[in-house]
Parts: structure tokens; C-alpha cells; sequence
């Protein structure tokens, strides 16, 4: 019964927003990790939270969805699947093709990187 009410709570909560950043590893990690081979960084998950007013920004346009990278980007012939981290705080699938032009961005987005915007 546990295990259903926690997959059922998982289904509830969005993928987390997330970005890495790699770090040294600390020497705690290292010891916990001994018989391991270890590589002298890690990378570590971290999320944020910005707030600001609309008066404030200038330029802030409504119509303007930035997102941020949140998975690495699925690169297949001829279009890129990215997943993204809306403004808005949503998670959303963006496909951009080949054949939309250079204007949609295809080359950004075959370039693009986990955390990038």
C-alpha cells in the first residue's frame, strides 16, 4: 500500500527544474566513496528561484517563452527534442525541425546543453 500512495504522490509532482554544476568533490565524499573509482569532481543538481516586477524589467514581453534546458537534448535526423523548463514554472516538450528554418533556431537547439537557456 506504501509503495502505491508514494508512486502516486510522485505522479503529482512536476519534473524538478534542476541545472549542473560541476564542483570538486569534497574530501566527506571522497571517504564515503573510497573503494570506488572517483573522478576529482562532481556534478551536483541545483535549482533557483528569481522574482522580479514586470515594471521593473524593461522590455518584458508577455509573448516571449524562455525556457531552460532540463534534460540532455534528444538529437535525431532532421529535428532536436528538447525539454524544457518554461518561465511559468511548466515542463514541456519542444520539437524544432530541419525544415522550420534557421529563424526556429535548429542549429541552437542541436548545439544547445543540459541547463542552458
Amino acid at each position: 500500500v506504501l509503495k502505491a500512495q508514494e508512486s502516486e504522490e510522485a505522479s503529482l509532482w512536476p519534473r524538478a527544474c534542476t541545472t549542473p554544476q560541476r564542483i570538486n568533490a569534497p574530501p566527506f565524499y571522497r571517504t564515503l566513496k573510497q573503494n570506488l573509482r572517483l573522478r576529482p569532481y562532481v556534478d551536483w543538481k541545483f535549482s533557483y528561484m528569481a522574482f522580479c516586477f514586470k515594471s521593473m524589467v524593461k522590455g518584458f514581453d508577455d509573448s516571449v517563452n524562455w525556457g531552460r534546458v532540463i534534460s540532455n537534448p534528444q538529437k535525431r535526423k532532421g529535428h532536436v527534442i528538447l525539454s524544457l523548463c518554461n518561465s511559468d514554472g511548466e515542463t514541456e516538450k519542444r520539437i524544432v525541425a530541419k525544415s522550420h528554418g534557421e529563424e526556429f533556431g535548429y542549429r541552437y537547439a542541436r548545439k544547445s546543453e543540459w541547463g542552458e537557456l
